[in-house]
């Protein structure tokens, strides 16, 4: 019973203070502005908070551009020591091979970093 007590209070106030429809459209406006303004503050980041991933091209590696049958391309890695070669996907199916997808590889030591061994723990 207390909710119908509320809801009659508030309907017999409301229509006691009618205010002209101009004004009431006019605050209309500005409250859903003031909505917009603060929910645009809270969806969108700050521009200082955003980062951007920046890759700097490789600069310490030796690449040779070469042609493979009618494919040049621009930038191949010269590793001399390695016992296998790694082609783009694209680069394959452009030369026709086919990519046997079954076959798993595991690569170790593709990066020019060189990690410390850790010690093992007895």
């Amino acid at each position: 019973m207390a909710d119908s007590t509320k809801i009659k209070e508030i309907n017999t106030t409301s229509s006691s203070h009618v205010l002209p429809e101009s004004i009431r459209l006019e605050h209309a406006i500005k409250a859903y502005v003031m909505a917009q303004k603060k929910n645009s503050q809270i969806y969108w980041p700050k521009p200082l908070e955003i980062n951007f991933l920046q890759i700097k091209d490789a600069d310490d590696v030796t690449t040779i551009s070469c042609k493979v049958g009618s494919v040049t391309i621009p930038y191949a890695i010269i590793d001399s020591e390695s016992d296998s070669s790694i082609v783009s996907e694209n680069v394959a199916k452009h030369l026709g091979l086919k990519i046997d997808k079954k076959k798993i590889h595991r690569l170790n030591g593709v990066t020019n970093v060189c990690v410390p061994q850790q010690p093992e723990h007895q």
